[in-house]
């Protein structure tokens, strides 16, 4: 244990250098002061102060103090509650946006990707038919393949098929 002799420390304010001078001196003069020292006024010691100035308080004066206090805290819940609501909703808003806008591009690239395949599609079965035509015709495999722009693999199937 460490005891400290508040009456032993002797030090005016001009006279404090470290803050655990500082602190010494707040703890023993803190119930003489009326305002707060120019050495004080760092930051570590304000709440010190702020509870000081409470503990002056009469009845009347804390009464009140609490239930301003007691406002701020309902209204800074109001004020959280309302913002993590109004955060759920446009999360809500968002994603039903979102999904509207999904089915639309989904359906516009859905259009041209039928479109692409229905036009290779019956583009191939063209190609397929001209072939047969011209294998009915009696045309050079090799000439046919150069026509259509199908394989000669493609060509022989065929071939086969008609026979």
């Amino acid at each position: 244990y460490i005891f400290l002799e508040l009456l032993n420390f002797k030090k005016t304010e001009d006279e404090l250098e470290t803050h655990f001078e500082k602190w010494i001196y707040t703890l023993k003069n803190l119930g003489d002061l009326q305002k707060r020292p120019a050495k004080l006024q760092e930051r570590i010691f304000s709440k010190l102060f702020d509870i000081a100035a409470l503990a002056n308080f009469d009845n009347a004066q804390l009464g009140s103090y609490q239930q301003s206090l007691k406002h701020y805290r309902d209204n800074l819940s109001i004020l959280q509650s309302a913002k993590k609501e109004g955060i759920e909703e446009g999360k809500k808003e968002g994603i039903e946006e979102g999904k509207k806008e999904g089915i639309e591009i989904g359906k516009k690239e859905g259009v041209e990707i039928g479109i692409k395949e229905g036009f290779n599609t019956g583009k191939l079965e063209n190609q397929f038919e001209i072939a047969r035509n011209c294998i009915k015709e009696g045309m050079a495999i090799e000439l046919i393949a150069k026509l259509t722009g199908l394989s000669i693999e493609q060509i022989n199937e065929i071939s086969s098929e008609n026979q």
